[in-house]
């Protein structure tokens, strides 16, 4: 796993854009949001390579030969 060196300048942001509760709220839907890509990737038979938390999201490197379908479903 990778982590964005800007994600913590993120993180202040929210903090004081928005307070704690609300930017709480809003890493735990993302991690939950990401945590879904991950189940569905791993369900499919996907091998996770390497997860890498951005600024504005994740990003999911994965290995296997997905259908098109899979990849919609991921």
């Amino acid at each position: 796993m990778r982590i964005n060196a800007l994600l913590p300048f993120g993180l202040l942001f929210l903090f004081l854009l928005n307070g704690t509760a609300v930017t709480l709220l809003m890493l735990l839907a993302a991690t939950l949001h990401e945590a879904g890509h991950i189940t569905a990737a791993i369900s499919l038979g996907a091998k996770i390579r390497r997860f890498d938390v951005e600024l504005w999201g994740g990003k999911i490197i994965y290995g296997g030969n997905l259908s098109y379908r899979d990849e919609a479903v991921i």
